[in-house]
């Protein structure tokens, strides 16, 4: 079996903001690491307060967050 090393964006126990698919907003820290690998691609997941959540909806903090939203017109 050959071993493989990757560099997740956050790492375990950090605490981030994520928004997960049931539209929901929750903070806290990364309990574990998940990820799934093909030759077409890879996609991460973060267990986030009992939530899984992927790795394209976890910011640093609340305020990065906000920062990505685009104003109401």
């Amino acid at each position: 079996m050959k071993e493989f090393v990757f560099k997740t964006k956050y790492d375990l126990g950090e605490k981030v903001f994520a928004y997960t698919s049931s539209r929901r907003a929750i903070e806290g820290e990364i309990e574990k690491i998940s990820f799934s690998l093909s030759h077409v691609d890879s996609q991460i997941w973060y267990i986030i307060c009992g939530e899984i959540v992927q790795e394209e909806y976890v910011y640093p903090s609340k305020e990065d967050f906000i920062k990505t939203l685009t104003p109401c017109e």
